[in-house]
């Protein structure tokens, strides 16, 4: 009975160790991803779908109808935008965004330098907007990020006091027998 439970925090041990190695490679892959800065918002030219990673091949996370403004973080070498709307982050091929564009009185879609100074404030203003909710996005990702922290090295700690713990008993009783 008490090999058992040394067989299962040791494979409690392994899960943690792996779980936190696989993290680490997703980070580390993502890192290699060359993004030029740019943080603008940028409207959507035609349907598509953003990718996991700037590959065609990746695994698609959203997709986006055309007229959809997003929010563009950075620029990839080989032609693709970083692009994070509604708390998701993708990569979008250059040609399926273009300028910000906005509606005129007459209901009519053109980009923002076309527009009168109505439009471009209401630009600004859904700009501002986005901008507040990747800040809030950022926070909630940093705190959840922080909690998940605090559990995982609970939960080693736990882990190696039980073994402890079941270590200086299995001594005492073999002292008992004795």
């Amino acid at each position: 009975m008490k090999k058992a439970g040394k067989i299962v925090a040791l494979l409690l041990c392994v899960c943690c160790i792996l779980g936190i190695l696989t993290l680490q490679a997703k980070a580390e892959e993502e890192d290699n991803i060359s993004v030029t800065e740019m943080n603008q918002v940028m409207t959507v030219v035609a349907d598509c779908e953003a990718t996991e990673f700037p590959d065609s091949d990746s695994a698609g996370i959203t997709s986006y109808s055309a007229g959809a403004s997003v929010w563009v973080v950075g620029e990839t070498d080989d032609g693709w935008y970083k692009v994070s709307y509604q708390g998701k982050e993708g990569y979008i091929r250059k040609e399926f965004v273009g300028g910000l564009q906005v509606e005129t009185e007459d209901k009519k879609m053109v980009e923002l330098n076309e527009a009168g100074l109505d439009a471009e404030i209401e630009a600004v203003e859904a700009e501002g907007k986005m901008v507040v909710e990747e800040v809030e996005r950022q926070r909630g990702e940093a705190k959840r990020s922080r909690v998940w922290t605090i559990v995982i090295v609970a939960l080693v700690i736990g882990i190696f006091v039980t073994g402890i713990i079941s270590t200086v008993n299995s001594g005492k009783n073999k002292k008992k027998k004795k």
